[in-house]
């Protein structure tokens, strides 16, 4: 089983072309012996993405919960999540 990111974040900037962009994930993290359960991390640059798992250099994580205060960034911005695949590369 993956670790599990709980109030994820997108980190990157959204100003930068699509094919630059470098996306980290910022939440807490669950089910990773490397950290405490609920530590706020924030990952490597995401490699790849698939529905609601996200791959690093290193790891593969499952997104759970997203943070209230991203969805609503997100909401102000115009960006619309999509809850089967909410990190588009």
């Amino acid at each position: 089983m993956n670790p599990i990111i709980h109030e994820w974040s997108i980190v990157g900037s959204w100003y930068e072309a699509p094919e630059v962009r470098k996306m980290q994930i910022s939440g807490k993290v669950y089910g990773d012996d490397r950290f405490i359960e609920g530590e706020p991390i924030t990952t490597s640059v995401v490699q790849a993405s698939i529905g609601n798992t996200v791959e690093t250099q290193n790891t593969v994580y499952d997104l759970g919960r997203v943070s209230e205060e991203y969805l609503e960034w997100c909401l102000t911005n115009g960006i619309v999540l999509d809850p089967s695949a909410p990190l588009k590369l």
